[in-house]
């Protein structure tokens, strides 16, 4: 595939993207100018291209298949890359920042390489000891009911409470607290069948 063909590819995958947050192509359409006509010509061209459905279509809306999804997360990193790339240094801020980070035994924390990709600056420093931590994320609820925290319960069939807690003065502990939400509430949003 040459450049040209990337181009377009990289663009529908993001168009995609948008049709899945606004769970409809005319709504999706109307947010980034285009079409909704052309808009549901080029998710037609794209599932012809990588061979699959990506989208169910109804009166009702769009919903993404778990292909779509797939696609679409991919989609999300490469908006974070060319926005990363657009953005322009702080020359304000003074070097790196580190912050501390505790994980709860038995607990997995993927995708966090991504969040020191798009913040250089901050160097994640995981601890052993929940309470030395910025940002906590644990399948135990917290010792200190005063902290800030968000309980999500994630799968159906099996369920599992994960406490995410954050330091709120910290603007940085918010920042990845956000960003491990996100993460999580994604993960739920591909086990929904």
């Amino acid at each position: 595939m040459n450049i040209k063909g990337r181009i377009n590819f990289i663009r529908s995958i993001l168009y995609l993207q948008e049709v899945i947050k606004y769970k409809s192509l005319s709504k999706a359409a109307a947010e980034n100018n285009i079409k909704p006509s052309n808009l549901s010509t080029m998710m037609s061209n794209l599932e012809k291209e990588v061979g699959m459905r990506l989208l169910k279509r109804s009166p009702q809306g769009c919903v993404a298949t778990p292909q779509g999804q797939k696609i679409a997360q991919c989609a999300a990193i490469v908006q974070e890359i060319v926005t990363k790339i657009m953005v322009k240094p702080d020359k304000t801020s003074s070097g790196r920042h580190t912050l501390s980070v505790y994980l709860s035994p038995y607990l997995t924390l993927n995708d966090y390489q991504n969040f020191e990709y798009q913040h250089p600056q901050i160097t994640l420093n995981f601890v052993e000891d929940e309470n030395l931590a910025d940002v906590s994320i644990s399948n135990l609820p917290p010792s200190n009911k005063k902290t800030s925290y968000a309980e999500l319960l994630l799968g159906k069939e099996v369920q599992q409470k994960i406490w995410v807690c954050c330091n709120e003065q910290n603007k940085i502990a918010l920042e990845f607290f956000d960003f491990i939400v996100e993460q999580l509430l994604l993960l739920y949003a591909q086990s929904e069948p």
